[in-house]
């Protein structure tokens, strides 16, 4: 993560949203950091006050937090009032302030399980391009213990080089955990494949074993060596277990302020957006927990994104002027299910439609391409 520069915060003037803006003034205290809170007034609502109510009662209440975070020794750079699932809203925000760091409460006040994501939460962790930092509504503001999961990958790499920093700006000491994935084939097939195979599967163990996490300590000590952070109090522990579970272990049990971990891992397939030992330890916060993913890697995916929805979009042009629509309709499917709001794909896709005779889908395809050209001219 590079230095923090700008702070998305998301408020929905609940407590729990309060605590986690609260968590945002004090790393902007100590980072420089300005803060932008934002608050959506969502579209889709079963609220009986009338809209512009609703948006005076908002922009009241932004109002308060921005005074709050000010009165708390923020920097605020910005308050912002949209329409709009909220989501979107701050996904779209991300990337319209650059943000370098995206911190919310992990649940409302509306959903019950204090540890367990809420749907915002979740979709935003998901799909950010910038750092997520879930606050749970009893973590502590004050960073004196920082846990940090490592696992080799390009994301924990990133993981550990941010939580190096931020032990050292906040003064607090840096605990960094590698789990060594214990063979799970169950897991790995789906499905239990008998116990004589599973006694076939070699685990190592006894030297072996000790060689393994004595070389694997050794390489982590080594890349917080090569850190090169000065005064930063930091130990290192190497285990064998289930990642996720050992990892909300430990959080749990060290009663860490702070826990920092790459949100895909190196077994990961490098095109998700969320590694399953980050999902799963999403689901079970026991501490404020910073998730990173390698930037590199997502500007990656991006462009790889984009290749493919140009390729598939000129092959399928000239499918239609070969008059080949059921492979055309194929190709702008797989351009569709990357880009739903690509205008030219859905005429192209409608005019393959009508074609091959579906006439309403044809219609409505194009009625739908009409609607997102006219509200782009907007």
């Amino acid at each position: 993560m590079k230095e923090i520069e700008t702070i998305l915060c998301a408020t929905n003037f609940t407590e729990q949203a309060a605590h986690a803006a609260r968590f945002a003034a004090s790393i902007s205290k100590r980072t420089g950091a300005r803060i932008v809170i934002i608050h959506a007034v969502d579209e889709i609502s079963d609220s009986l006050m009338p809209k512009n109510q609703v948006l005076r009662f908002a922009k009241h209440w932004l109002a308060k937090a921005r005074a709050d975070l000010e009165q708390a020794g923020a920097s605020v750079r910005d308050s912002l009032l949209e329409e709009g699932r909220p989501n979107h809203v701050i996904l779209d925000a991300v990337e319209e302030i650059d943000a370098n760091l995206v911190v919310l409460s992990t649940r409302s006040a509306a959903e019950p399980d204090p540890q367990g994501l809420g749907h915002v939460a979740e979709r935003v962790l998901r799909r950010s391009p910038a750092p997520v930092l879930l606050v749970p509504p009893d973590a502590s503001v004050d960073l004196k213990k920082i846990l940090c999961a490592f696992d080799r990958s390009e994301a924990a790499a990133h993981a550990l080089k941010s939580a190096a920093a931020l032990a050292q700006t906040f003064g607090a000491t840096l605990d960094v955990l590698h789990v060594i994935r214990e063979p799970d084939v169950e897991e790995i097939l789906g499905y239990h494949p008998g116990q004589e195979f599973l006694d076939k599967v070699k685990v190592p163990s006894g030297r072996e074993l000790e060689s393994k996490i004595r070389k694997e300590k050794d390489f982590l000590e080594a890349r917080i060596a090569e850190l090169g952070l000065e005064g930063l109090q930091a130990t290192t522990e190497v285990r064998v277990g289930k990642p996720s579970r050992e990892i909300t272990r430990q959080a749990k049990s060290g009663r860490y302020d702070l826990l920092v971990i790459g949100a895909v891992g190196r077994r990961d397939n490098p095109r998700v957006y969320l590694g399953r030992t980050a999902k799963k330890v999403a689901e079970h916060l026991h501490c404020a927990t910073l998730f990173l993913r390698d930037a590199d890697m997502w500007h990656s995916q991006i462009e790889e994104d984009i290749e493919e929805i140009a390729r598939n979009y000129r092959k399928a042009r000239e499918l239609i002027k070969e008059r080949k629509f059921k492979m055309a309709i194929r190709k702008l499917r797989r351009c569709l299910s990357k880009a739903p709001y690509f205008a030219p794909a859905l005429e192209q896709l409608s005019k393959a439609y009508q074609q091959t005779g579906y006439k309403a889908e044809a219609d409505a395809l194009s009625k739908k391409a009409k609607l997102i050209r006219e509200k782009l001219k907007r």
